[in-house]
């Protein structure tokens, strides 16, 4: 029987319901498996289930001894105000979602660095801008693209409707369309 390397791990996975619902990206965090038959490239990567986590209990164990926690929102890397170095460095202290961020309490945002109060201030007023304005917007741009298919649909039944009542017409001018009388020929 071939080796598995198998180990567990999260990934960020875009909830697309919240998304629409807030006008922003939110993303959970998941816990997959990924297994690698030793000497070949080929690779299974997937959304861990029960079943995983019992057929590889000391990989999941190990996975859960690392201390990976699952959180959602929307994480550092995706906030326009964000550094890739600022998300990094907010990773080590466990902060990864600009709701976390936004969370931190004055004094430990003051004992994690100098700029890290401020950051946190701009996370909570991007959250309340991006809930109030970003949120409607999307739900308007969601009910448009609604309407919009609405619209495709009712124009082409018109249309056939157009089409239709030509044929009638057409029909109509022929029945009544006076006969002329034939001449007898000389």
């Amino acid at each position: 029987m071939p080796m598995v390397i198998t180990s567990f791990l999260i990934e960020p996975m875009q909830n697309h319901y919240r998304s629409e619902q807030e006008g922003r990206d939110i993303y959970d965090d998941v816990v997959c498996i990924r297994k690698i038959i030793a000497g070949s490239k080929d690779e299974i990567f997937r959304i861990a289930t029960e079943e995983d986590k019992r057929e590889w209990p000391k990989e999941y164990a190990a996975f859960l001894e690392r201390g990976d926690l699952a959180v959602s929102g929307t994480p550092l890397t995706e906030w326009p105000a964000a550094s890739a170095s600022f998300a990094r460095e907010m990773a080590f202290f466990n902060v990864k979602t600009v709701e976390q961020l936004a969370g931190l309490a004055d004094g430990a945002a003051l004992q994690m660095g100098m700029g890290i109060q401020d950051k946190a201030v701009a996370a909570r007023a991007w959250l309340k801008a991006a809930n109030s304005n970003e949120a409607q917007i999307s739900k308007v741009a969601a009910e448009n693209e609604k309407l919009g298919s609405a619209l495709d649909e009712a124009l082409k039944q018109i249309e056939i409707m157009k089409a239709q009542m030509a044929e009638l017409q057409e029909i109509a001018e022929e029945k009544t369309a006076p006969q002329l009388p034939l001449k007898a020929g000389k």
